[in-house]
């Protein structure tokens, strides 16, 4: 049974009928599509990882649950967009 598109989150796994396995790496939700990386089921030899862009929707009704990832799998890496060397050091008062 899919899942609701907004059920689907960056760094979660997910699971299909055919037992893949997959894991949300990014959400572009300005052209609505999901990057991940699957792994069991049928994709390619075992032990392989595969990385594919698809549609948020596609992605939905593929998936029939949420599973815990796991612990083996490299962890995502996050990007912030304000690093704390690049914070914003303006404190709202007029220094001059």
């Amino acid at each position: 049974m899919p899942i609701q598109t907004s059920s689907v989150s960056v760094g979660n796994c997910y699971e299909t009928a055919n037992k893949q396995q997959r894991r949300v790496i990014s959400i572009d939700t300005k052209n609505n599509k999901v990057i991940y990386e699957s792994w069991g089921g049928n994709v390619g030899p075992k032990g392989s990882i595969t990385k594919t862009t698809v549609g948020l929707d596609k992605f939905a009704n593929d998936v029939d649950k949420q599973i815990a990832c796991p612990p083996s799998l490299k962890s995502l890496e996050t990007k912030n967009d304000d690093d704390k060397e690049n914070k914003d050091e303006s404190d709202g008062e007029n220094n001059n």
